[in-house]
């Protein structure tokens, strides 16, 4: 059987230490790469995404990329992204000749810009800047069957006449579940009965669960989060990036105000810990922009550290793999 090698890297996302962060899976030349091809190839590595990077269909953008987890294909991940644009720059694809490099990557929800912050020539930080703008909706199912869904109960959610829980999306949608604090965070859990009974076959069915890291204040700017989507066979997953961009809009709109009146100019930020639970320690920032009491950019950035190279012995496109 004749086998061609296709080039491979994986990276730790959001992370800035080894086995830290959201593993990823980038291969930087995909091109002759079948879709049947990519789903079993993300099976094989069996991570939240594998990512494959091909040439643009249109010039307005630098490569395209296409999305795996290891149920399907996704149209827009946060991690995928971001790992794939620190990659494409470490092994010289994107072009880093001053302190900071771009590249524009097509996604199957529009073109996302990545901006890469160099050191030495090499990619330290990497910010994406959300295209879609957020769109929210209400949950699917009663607070109390969804809390029983997340392991928790309803005197577990945060303040939710400030703090609602909303399904939002730039491209993906998140059930987002603001609770009290850390404690109740780190007692949920996915039920998966439950989960099936209410939300599997609805737009909440990835549970995004977020807590301020103070309590007493959940006006802070550091909050700790967990996310299960067993829809996209990923039970937890130790850092999404996409589900970050959405909370970007949502704490302007109801963490900077405690009565939701009218935005108040400027940039705001957040920084977020994920993870922690799975032992995999993940941080992601946000930086929301409003001007004329609008939101005018949501991005989401952090670092990733590579972890390995290899090639990937793929059978001919008109072969089983």
């Amino acid at each position: 059987m004749a086998n061609k090698a296709y080039p491979f890297y994986t990276a730790d996302v959001f992370s800035d230490r080894p086995f830290g962060g959201n593993p990823l899976a980038v291969f930087p030349v995909a091109d002759g790469i079948t879709d049947e091809q990519m789903l079993r190839i993300a099976q094989e590595f069996n991570l939240s995404e594998t990512v494959f990077v091909q040439l643009p269909r249109t010039p307005r953008a630098d490569r395209r990329l296409r999305i795996f987890t290891p149920t399907g294909e996704i149209p827009f991940a946060g991690h995928p992204t971001i790992g794939a644009a620190a990659v494409l720059t470490l092994i010289g694809e994107v072009p880093a000749t001053s302190d900071e490099a771009i590249i524009y990557l097509e996604e199957n929800v529009g073109f996302i810009p990545v901006k890469i912050r160099v050191d030495l020539d090499k990619p330290v930080y990497a910010e994406l800047t959300v295209q879609q703008p957020p769109t929210f909706e209400p949950p699917p199912a009663s607070l109390p069957a969804i809390a029983a869904a997340a392991g928790l109960t309803e005197n577990d959610f945060l303040d939710v006449d400030r703090f609602p829980p909303l399904v939002g999306s730039c491209g993906l949608p998140f059930l987002i579940l603001p609770v009290r604090d850390i404690d109740a965070l780190g007692r949920s859990h996915l039920t998966q009965s439950l989960w099936q009974e209410h939300l599997q076959n609805t737009p909440g069915a990835h549970l995004y669960l977020i807590a301020p890291d103070d309590a007493q204040s959940p006006q802070s700017t550091h909050w700790q989060v967990r996310m299960y989507a067993p829809a996209l066979g990923i039970s937890e997953d130790p850092a999404t990036g996409s589900a970050a961009t959405v909370l970007g809009s949502y704490l302007a709109q109801h963490g900077l105000s405690q009565d939701h009146s009218d935005l108040e100019d400027g940039e705001y930020r957040w920084d977020l810990k994920q993870g922690i639970e799975m032992g995999r320690p993940s941080t992601l920032a946000i930086r929301t922009t409003i001007e004329n009491q609008t939101i005018t950019a949501i991005r989401v950035g952090g670092r990733s550290i590579l972890m390995s190279k290899g090639e990937f012995l793929l059978p001919d496109s008109d072969e089983e793999p």
